[in-house]
């Protein structure tokens, strides 16, 4: 089972004048389930479930596996949290969604969905009510995993995961740069990231 952690400062100037920190387990966290890549989206967190979303209706993978989903959770005060809701049914299908990043503002977002044997990158864009147009990434390719997306604070690159031709291992870190509002095309980050193991 994965679940998601808080990370906390704690400041102790008697500790040679260091922060300490202070890591438990979010409140929201189920028993049977896996909850993991939470990420800061509006005023509170985006993050992956495979948690039962209806008890009439168990959405199952080819393996029977129970289907990731991207929840959304509201921070109500310091310690409280409201309850989970499925971040957007717009963004829903019979695949596995998840893990996600968001761009500036929390307007764009990409995220991974991929069924038991191929996964691939996905966009789109919030219009104020409902996310839409909900693009395949430029770089996917057929037989290939490419995969968990991650924005550089700025906006300009997009670092993700894949296990195509070329690479150093399984699965290999790779970076776009955003050109003139297009993603150039991916760079392996290298043998010092990306070794064989």
């Amino acid at each position: 089972m994965v679940i998601c952690f808080i990370l906390t400062t704690i400041h102790c100037p008697d500790v040679w004048g260091q922060n300490l920190y202070s890591v438990s387990p979010l409140p929201f966290n189920t028993r049977d389930h896996n909850e993991f890549s939470a990420v800061p989206y509006k005023e509170g967190l985006v993050f992956c479930s495979d948690r039962l979303n209806n008890i009439f209706i168990a959405k199952l993978d080819s393996l029977g596996q129970p289907l990731l989903d991207l929840y959304y959770i509201r921070k109500k005060e310091k310690e409280k949290w409201g309850n989970p809701e499925l971040l957007a049914k717009e963004l829903r299908g019979n695949f596995h969604k998840g893990p996600m990043t968001f761009g500036k503002k929390g307007v764009v977002i990409y995220f991974t969905r991929n069924d038991a044997e191929t996964a691939g990158i996905f966009s789109a864009t919030f219009n104020g009510s409902t996310w839409e147009k909900v693009t395949p990434f430029t770089y996917n390719e057929p037989n290939t995993r490419v995969a968990h997306p991650c924005l550089s604070a700025d906006g300009k690159y997009l670092f993700f995961v894949s296990d195509k031709r070329g690479g150093y291992g399984g699965f290999d870190i790779y970076v776009c740069t955003l050109n003139h509002n297009q993603w150039s095309r991916p760079k392996n980050l290298g043998p010092e990231i990306n070794t064989a193991n």
